[in-house]
């Protein structure tokens, strides 16, 4: 218990004992505190400070210590029964692990759920060639787009966005259930795709005859194109986990607000723990001219 106590500034009150945790078998305890004591050596934060997204790192830092992804998903059941206990007791507001359970349930360890698959290098590869297809590819990785939305995109959807000194397009997505947002293309990746996609059209992005793009084709395209310059299969869906995993991991973006970037129908699919804001046109750029 004392291993516990020593996580909490003001003590273990009444109401956790009454959670549930007199109740446990010793040997139970005894091991509930033990994996807690691992996370907090390597997370070193106040139990009311932790959040989602240290679990993550928590699981990273147990498999560079070699566990198994059976003995790491333990140590996750057991640190989600005394978060439980916390959040019972009214210590903390939110069971972080729970919280990432919402996305996926955990059967292979968490950072190979949030990473993609490709990385910055890959896409750079790719986008390099200059094909239409190449420039689909960096919008897509800069937006976080679904295919279906990327297609879909008209000229009378876009408008001019001035902040920070620099011109930004504010284009209106109408995504899954009707949902609509905005997301932003910088000037110059605006001026990418116009250049590659030419001639008369209603849509932004479209075949030679002015058509809407067919998407199973645009899926093979995409495809083949991460074959032919990196060797890898990537599905197209891998670049929208790349936009948001860069944002969250790399650049440290508010959680809440990379959800709603990406259209999600909930925060909790990413994690609905962070204030409620917006990326920016400023901050929703990866690939930069």
């Amino acid at each position: 218990m004392n291993n516990i106590v020593k996580h909490n500034t003001q003590g273990i009150p009444r109401q956790f004992i009454q959670a549930g945790y007199s109740s446990l078998a010793p040997s139970t305890r005894k091991a509930y505190e033990t994996d807690l004591n691992v996370f907090f050596r390597i997370v070193g934060k106040d139990i009311t400070a932790v959040t989602a997204l240290d679990i993550p790192a928590y699981v990273d830092a147990l498999e560079r210590e070699g566990l198994k992804n059976s003995t790491i998903n333990r140590k996750l059941y057991s640190l989600s029964k005394v978060f439980k206990l916390y959040q019972v007791a009214g210590m903390i507001d939110k069971n972080p692990v729970a919280e990432l359970n919402k996305v996926k349930k955990i059967t292979r360890a968490v950072s190979k759920q949030i990473d993609a698959q490709i990385e910055l290098s890959d896409i750079q590869a790719v986008t390099a060639a200059g094909t239409r297809t190449a420039v689909i590819i960096k919008t897509l990785a800069n937006t976080g787009l679904r295919i279906s939305e990327l297609i879909n995109i008209k000229h009378g959807d876009i408008e001019n966005y001035r902040t920070g000194g620099k011109t930004y397009k504010r284009v209106r997505i109408v995504g899954k259930r009707k949902k609509e947002r905005f997301i932003y293309l910088s000037e110059e990746l605006y001026q990418d795709i116009r250049r590659a996609f030419t001639g008369e059209s209603e849509y932004l992005f479209h075949s030679e005859s002015g058509r809407i793009l067919n998407r199973v084709n645009l899926y093979k395209q995409i495809r083949q194109a991460f074959k032919a310059y990196t060797g890898k299969d990537v599905h197209p869906h891998s670049l929208r986990h790349f936009f948001a995993t860069h944002k969250i991991k790399i650049e440290k973006q508010d959680i809440k607000a990379v959800s709603k970037y990406l259209g999600h129908s909930g925060t909790a699919i990413t994690l609905d723990m962070y204030v409620d804001t917006a990326l920016s046109a400023e901050n929703s750029m990866i690939l930069h001219n």
